[in-house]
């Protein structure tokens, strides 16, 4: 056969394999139409190289006859590799499945950076042999992302993967959004489930309001996003996800009012202004500090566990503020919690969710605080308090023009965390002066703490943090006046 009709032939071979692959081609794209952006752009990519594969061919066998043999060999070749990219089997991987789940319900409405129960991800399906693949996950949230934050935009939440072992770390992208840029996802097989998790994330649920029993959540849509063409698409089955439920965590309530007439009962408490003296078995007046939901007291490592970046910076705080009192009065507060039945008031009932006498108080004053509630260094060990010690040391609450405040922080727990806990902060007032004195009524209120307005992520604010909620205070004292100021 002469060199001209081999020529030939091996053209026509050459245009028709050409013709069938550019076929494949535009089916191929035609089906990618369907995907993402991203996977079309790199499906792209692929196509156009083995076009440019396929022009080469082209332009070898009009230039150079003679090697029919190699070109037919290109063209089975591509032709191979193009039919094999269309099937299923040996092609696109089997797509896995993933489904989302949360392991915590509850949130302090109060507060600006909760933490959240870890996000659960498990993941089935796909080839157990093929090697796992890399993809970027996005957490978007209906509220902002309030975690610590490092000048290269690190937050401190963190990506865990099925062996518990390899942790990645993820960036903040917007208030509200963090991504991992880039993690790793195995293919389990179809009688498998491999669980991912997503562990650390803070988040502001008072963004959402001071709501009680609603059914508002914090919302969080996650998805995943392959980053090579190789990686098995990841469908998720409940992208969006309800985080947390918030509902108040701290409710309040205070003792009846102490009426204090200084005409007739000359001065109050006077023992307490010696610093000898200053400890009591019992108390003017009480403040009452209740769980709203089980567990929203928490201790400084209940705060922040397997926070690797930045955890808490303390235990949950109570900040007690004083308002208005008449400026011959002085307040004391017990230096940790009392039992109930340490009380002088008859007015007063209480329930009975209290700790009992002989538990060892899970609450302590913080001395040096600042008016946030943040800062400072507890005033005692829970080391060194006796279980039902009747005498309670007392600290003077420092007043400018009549406002105070003192700050205590939880240590640990009474009774099981399922329950709602209840804990009471005893106060007493005293005064040397007794004539002349002004007529005047003196509030208080309490709220969790620290307590602050920055509600993004931050290097900076505390951790935990809270809105103040402290609405308005309640009378705890009234002083009457010299009996010519009654009427």
């Amino acid at each position: 056969m002469s060199t001209e009709v081999l020529s030939a032939i091996g053209g026509s071979l050459a245009t028709m394999c050409v013709t069938a692959v550019a076929f494949l081609i535009r089916r191929k794209l035609n089906r990618d139409a369907e995907k993402t952006d991203l996977e079309i752009k790199h499906r792209r990519i692929d196509l156009e190289i083995k076009l440019e594969q396929y022009r080469e061919t082209m332009r070898r066998n009009s230039q150079v006859p003679e090697q029919k043999k190699q070109i037919r060999d290109d063209i089975e070749r591509l032709a191979l590799v193009a039919s094999q990219d269309e099937a299923p089997a040996n092609g696109e991987p089997q797509a896995l499945t993933c489904m989302l789940f949360v392991e915590s319900e509850t949130s302090r409405a109060e507060s600006i950076s909760d933490r959240i129960g870890d996000i659960v991800l498990g993941v089935t399906g796909g080839d157990p042999a093929r090697k796992p693949g890399r993809y970027a996950i996005d957490i978007s949230l209906n509220v902002n992302c309030t975690n610590g934050i490092s000048d290269e935009q690190l937050v401190a939440v963190e990506w865990i993967d099925a062996g518990g072992g390899r942790q990645e770390t993820a960036h903040l992208i917007h208030n509200n959004r963090v991504r991992f840029p880039e993690v790793q996802i195995a293919s389990p097989g179809t009688s498998h489930t491999d669980q991912y998790r997503i562990a650390g994330l803070r988040v502001n649920t008072s963004q959402l309001g001071r709501r009680v029993g609603k059914d508002d959540s914090v919302l969080g849509f996650v998805t995943i996003e392959a980053l090579d063409t190789k990686a098995p698409r990841v469908a998720i089955a409940n992208n969006l996800v309800s985080l947390v439920r918030p509902i108040l965590g701290l409710i309040s309530s205070e003792s009846s009012p102490l009426t204090y007439e200084p005409s007739e009962t000359g001065p109050l408490n006077p023992h307490l202004l010696d610093p000898k003296t200053r400890v009591s078995s019992f108390f003017d007046q009480y403040i009452s500090l209740s769980e709203g939901f089980p567990a929203a007291f928490r201790t400084h490592q209940e705060e922040s566990p397997r926070d690797s970046l930045r955890g808490a910076d303390c235990g949950t705080r109570f900040l007690i503020r004083f308002f208005n009192l008449p400026e011959n009065l002085r307040v004391f507060v017990s230096l940790y919690d009392v039992v109930r039945e340490q009380t002088r008031n008859p007015r007063d009932t209480w329930a009975d969710r209290t700790r009992a006498s002989t538990e060892v108080p899970c609450t302590l004053l913080v001395s040096g605080a600042n008016s946030d509630g943040a800062g400072g260094t507890l005033a005692a060990t829970s080391s060194n308090l006796i279980a039902g010690e009747k005498d309670v040391p007392m600290r003077e609450v420092e007043l400018a023009g009549g406002f105070g405040f003192a700050v205590y922080e939880w240590i640990g727990g009474i009774g099981s965390r399922l329950t709602i806990r209840e804990v009471y902060l005893g106060m007493s007032f005293a005064t040397s002066v007794v004539d002349d004195v002004p007529r005047g009524s003196g509030q208080v209120c309490a709220t969790l703490a620290p307590i602050s307005t920055v509600t993004t992520a931050t290097g900076s604010a505390p951790i935990p943090r809270f809105i103040d909620v402290g609405g308005d205070p309640s009378t705890i004292v009234s002083q009457l006046g010299p009996r010519s100021t009654w009427e």
